[in-house]
């Protein structure tokens, strides 16, 4: 690595005592002291060798005569009087390669005017000692990697105009201490990870043209005090988190050219006051939480060029007076809640390319002066509740028309499909007609129609979503209706020559009043000592009456209550499959349905299962607790119940004898006959008694 040496020897010569042989006295070497004795340029070129060193200088891409020509030739370095006033390393078109920490001297450029360094690559915090670069006016460090937070001492760069330090990684607050910098005309801190609030202090900045502090972390309120910065032409504070209202006293900063405060938590109003902003051209205010309406003394804004309010809670109709903003290019109104008429007025704005109301409430027919916008680029009226659209003759080059989901038919868009609009959204639209119920009595007869604007419209009819084969006209009739009549009735419209839209109406319910319909639920299958719910609560009466019930059950069988909706009982154990069917009539008042019939399959309980209920029931009928043989019933495995043996899982011997009473008592239990394999059963002794 090249590095530049200084070397100083001063030999003094004298006669006198000290002298040597020679009568030279002895020389002596003195290293000096290189900041007192070199010159200002020396100490300059010192500083732009320790940049060299530190940060990368020998891959450099263009590093014309550094460390080898003179100073005011090195690439990028401007000298004037013998001092270095300019250094340029920033390059629009890739880095130069600066890498690294940035020189401790670089703060000794004490008359450096211009520094740029952007686009490079250069970490580490942005240097406090240049607090001493007073005499700097533009500071260029955008587009590196640097860390750390905004100096405090750099309050001191009172001549700074302009300071570009976007897209780097500094975070920490804005510094209070900045408002010394009277000078400053443009600021960029955009891009990094800045937090905290606006400071007040900065009101104090009326030099300021620009701003531009967008994609940062701040927070807070707009600063009402802000509105001192008469001076402003530019504020751009999009993406960050500022919360509260939109400062009514920025009406003062009647320079403003362009306003962004978009991707914000903004809230309230839109300020009647900022229509003193007449030199706005572009306004951005999308995704914030705006709400109220949007002011019709905006009228007076009549440079505005670009427009933008999406992503809002706006309400309320779109003014009429706007109608003044002749100049206006581009409006975005999307996602709001936007209602009443689109206003004819706005056939003035010629110059308007795009209009973007998406996914609003809007309602009417769009003017058919609005056709005479000749400039229109894009029209977006896509979600809303728009019920017409004028035939946009004029329109032909425009590249998007997006008029779906809205209420249009086909007879708004056949006149506009042939124009050849490119990007013509317009399926699907809502549904046809209003919903509604009809009531026929057998015998009657029963008309639904749909009307559908369009030539070349073609009709199809459904009953619960089934085609009805032949019904292909405006009208559907059936002369006398019938009990399975009774459904849903719509109609799809299609169209030859609008290929992508069918429109379906809205359902025309029929109800036939006739005999209510008892329906005794689902078929069951369930296994023994399950408790069973029927259920006939989905029977119906046609006028909606009361419903009384009656279940009809098979032998054997025990409802909770015949006449409940959902009576319950419990399946008998079976030792084959068994199918019982119940039958449920339901009253309305008046008359009996059919008997609907409902089918509880009970599966054969497994045999050892059998077994065991079967001695579970002896043991429960007949005294079991005081039993004097009875180890493990009830508890353990069934083959390990005292006097049970079983053989190849089923029960063959049942001995509860010895030789005295074991203290079986009371009735024998019917289960007892549940038990086919049993070859022995003794039970003499007892007082047990068959039925």
């Amino acid at each position: 690595m090249k590095k530049l040496v200084w070397s100083l020897l001063i030999v003094f010569y004298s006669s006198g005592p000290g002298f040597a042989a020679n009568g030279f006295r002895n020389p002596i070497a003195i290293s000096p002291n290189l900041t007192n004795l070199s010159t200002p340029l020396e100490v300059d070129s010192l500083a732009l060798v320790a940049l060299y060193n530190q940060c990368n200088g020998t891959n450099w891409t263009i590093q014309t005569n550094w460390l080898s020509g003179r100073i005011n030739t090195w690439y990028g370095v401007s000298v004037e009087n013998g001092r270095v006033v300019g250094l340029d390393l920033g390059y629009n078109n890739g880095s130069i390669g600066l890498t690294g920490t940035l020189p401790a001297e670089l703060a000794d450029l004490t008359e450096i005017r211009n520094l740029n360094l952007y686009y490079n690559q250069l970490t580490g915090p942005l240097p406090a000692s240049w607090s001493a670069l007073t005499k700097l006016t533009d500071l260029n460090l955008n587009n590196n990697k640097f860390t750390g937070t905004l100096p405090d001492s750099w309050s001191s760069l009172i001549n700074l105009t302009n300071l570009k330090i976007s897209n780097n990684q500094l975070t920490g607050p804005l510094p209070v201490s900045w408002s010394s910098m009277m000078g400053l005309n443009f600021i960029d801190l955009s891009h990094n990870q800045l937090t905290g609030t606006l400071p007040d202090s900065w009101s104090v900045l009326t030099n300021l043209t620009r701003i531009d502090l967008y994609n940062n972390l701040f927070s807070g309120f707009l600063p009402e005090s802000w509105s001192a910065l008469i001076n402003l032409t530019q504020i751009w504070l999009n993406s960050n988190k500022f919360t509260g209202p939109l400062p009514i006293g920025w009406s003062a900063l009647t320079n403003l050219v362009s306003l962004s405060l978009e991707d914000n938590q903004l809230s309230g109003s839109l300020p009647d006051s900022w229509s003193a902003l007449t030199n706005l051209t572009q306004l951005y205010l999308l995704m914030n939480q705006i709400t109220g309406s949007l002011p019709a003394s905006w009228s007076t804004l009549i440079n505005m060029r670009q427009l933008y309010l999406s992503n809002n809670q706006i309400s309320g109709p779109l003014p009429s007076s706007w109608s003044t903003m002749t100049n206006l290019y581009e409006i975005y109104l999307r996602y709001n809640e936007i209602t009443g008429p689109l206003p004819s007025s706005w056939e003035s704005l010629k110059n308007l390319a795009f209009i973007n109301l998406y996914s609003n409430k809007i309602t009417g027919s769009v003017p058919d002066s609005w056709s005479t916008l000749t400039n229109l680029h894009c029209l977006d009226l896509a979600v809303n509740q728009i019920s017409g659209l004028p035939i946009f003759t004029n329109l032909m080059n425009q590249s998007c028309l997006g008029t779906d989901n809205n209420l249009l038919d086909f007879g708004d868009i056949e006149p506009n499909i042939t124009l050849s609009i490119n990007n013509f959204s317009y399926s699907p639209q809502a549904k046809i007609g209003p919903t509604a119920t009809k009531i026929k009595y057998s015998g009657e007869e029963f008309r639904v129609s749909v009307t559908v604007g369009g030539q070349h419209n073609v009709y199809q009819w459904y009953k619960n979503g089934t085609i009805i084969p032949g019904a292909n006209a405006t009208e559907y009739v059936i002369p006398a209706v019938t009990l399975t009549d009774a459904g849903d009735f719509t109609c799809q419209i299609t169209n030859t020559i609008v290929p992508l839209l069918t429109l379906t109406s809205n359902p025309i319910t029929l109800q036939v009043k006739g005999l209510p319909v008892a329906n005794a639920g689902t078929d069951q299958t369930v296994n023994g000592s399950t408790v069973v719910t029927l259920d006939g609560s989905a029977s119906s009466d046609p006028d909606g009456n009361p419903l009384t019930y009656l279940w009809t059950v098979p032998a054997g069988i025990t409802l909770s209550s015949a006449t409940a909706a959902q009576p319950t009982f419990t399946a008998p154990n079976v030792a084959a499959n068994t199918v019982y069917t119940f039958s449920l009539v339901v009253n309305n008042g008046t008359v009996n349905s059919l008997p609907d019939l409902v089918s509880i399959n009970v599966n054969q309980a497994a045999p050892v299962n059998t077994d065991s209920l079967a001695l579970v029931a002896l043991y429960n009928q007949c005294n079991g607790p005081n039993w004097t043989r009875k180890a493990n019933w009830l508890t353990g495995r069934l083959s390990t119940w005292e006097g049970v043996t079983v053989e190849n899982g089923r029960v063959i011997i049942l001995n509860l004898n010895q030789g005295v009473s074991v203290g079986l008592t009371g009735q024998l239990p019917a289960e007892l006959s549940n038990l086919t394999e049993i070859r022995v059963i003794n039970l003499r002794n007892n007082l047990c008694i068959t039925a």
